[in-house]
């Protein structure tokens, strides 16, 4: 495979799951970007991971618990995994495999992380090197990187824009 397919099924993959992921939880997707309210004696909410609205923002601003391998993962569904696989196997004409769909999300240190997410997300790899929550949490935000993976999935801009802002508040 050279390397413009490669660039092209990664861009294919990311936009395909991506719609996928907010396709699930649209309800979700919509306030996602805002810090829930905090009460008094509430522990720090993270705008990453929250435990009222249990939603994992990744590093580029993907909503990972949207995401179908993400929510077989969790549910410890094999078959719901193998579905997957085999949809993104057709999709993105490569092999899948229920081990390379696991996932615990992108925010996840020690858990499963899908084959794409440990170790060719060049993003997250900044992000973990950087150690920030997410790239709108960056010095450098929205950098050149960041800027060419809203091309292909502008959905993102707009929720780690809010999340800068709040951060800046």
């Amino acid at each position: 495979m050279s390397e413009s397919d490669n660039a092209f099924d990664r861009r294919n993959f990311i936009k395909t799951t991506c719609a996928a992921c907010a396709g699930s939880l649209l309800a979700v997707t919509l306030g996602c970007s805002k810090k829930p309210e905090k009460e008094a004696g509430d522990a720090p909410v993270s705008e990453s991971t929250t435990e009222s609205t249990k939603v994992m923002i990744a590093k580029c601003g993907i909503i990972c618990t949207g995401c179908e391998a993400y929510i077989a993962t969790q549910n410890n569904d094999q078959q719901a995994l193998a579905e997957v696989a085999a949809k993104w196997s057709q999709q993105f004409g490569g092999e899948f495999t229920v081990e390379s769909v696991t996932c615990d999300g992108c925010q996840s240190i020690d858990g499963r992380l899908s084959g794409y997410a440990d170790g060719i997300c060049k993003i997250r790899s900044c992000a973990l090197d950087k150690n920030v929550e997410n790239c709108a949490h960056c010095d450098e935000y929205a950098c050149e990187k960041l800027e060419e993976f809203f091309q292909q999935v502008p959905d993102l801009k707009p929720r780690l824009d809010e999340i800068r802002k709040s951060i800046k508040a």
